[in-house]
């Protein structure tokens, strides 16, 4: 699950909290297609792990321990893993389609936790941040009765010198880097704003 207050970024431009989603919302996904929440429920778990995975030069994210962290290989394959399976030297797959190992690996038991659970379709990994930086991509809860995703369950929207670069060579920016300083964003989906946005980036 998502934490409530995890920043997606809509179809529109607009960046709304997981808390504010409901179903029908579009987001984008991190292949720069929207992706439709078909379920979404809230729950307050008055206990629950929470996972913090951290990458060099990006925030960290945190997640619950069962939500699904895109993983791969320097050989190309991805898949998924539970955030509580991720240990120190995992390899993610950050936005833009590079691997980036984790550095540290913080699990905790949180108290009256609100989370949100979400379904996308098409299933597809998403970024989801406090901060416009790169970012570890995740995937909403599993489509129930439906078949595990493919070891190639995302390709990056641009491809330059091929998907899985170290961090030392050249990749394809996000355009959450492109529009740094002029991110805004808003609480709900019933008042997005033109873009650049007139509030203060995350106030």
């Amino acid at each position: 699950c998502f934490l409530k207050d995890s920043l997606l970024l809509s179809a529109s431009g607009a960046f709304l909290k997981a808390c504010t989603l409901k179903q029908g919302s579009r987001i984008l996904a991190a292949d720069g297609e929207p992706t439709l929440v078909v379920d979404i429920k809230f729950h307050l778990c008055p206990e629950c792990e929470v996972v913090e995975l951290q990458v060099v030069g990006v925030p960290p994210l945190k997640v619950t321990a069962s939500h699904r962290i895109v993983v791969g290989t320097p050989e190309g394959a991805c898949s998924t893993l539970p955030a509580g399976q991720l240990c120190r030297g995992s390899w993610v797959v950050m936005s833009g389609g590079q691997l980036q190992e984790l550095v540290c690996v913080n699990k905790s038991i949180g108290r009256d936790v609100e989370v949100v659970e979400i379904i996308f379709n098409p299933d597809r990994p998403v970024e989801s941040f406090f901060a416009p930086f790169r970012n570890i991509l995740s995937m909403g809860r599993p489509v129930p009765n439906q078949l595990p995703p493919s070891t190639n369950i995302w390709r990056p929207r641009t491809r330059r010198g091929g998907m899985w670069r170290r961090q030392s060579q050249q990749v394809v920016q996000p355009p959450l880097q492109q529009l740094h300083g002029e991110i805004q964003h808003v609480d709900s989906e019933s008042d997005l704003p033109s873009w650049p946005g007139t509030h203060d980036p995350f106030s």
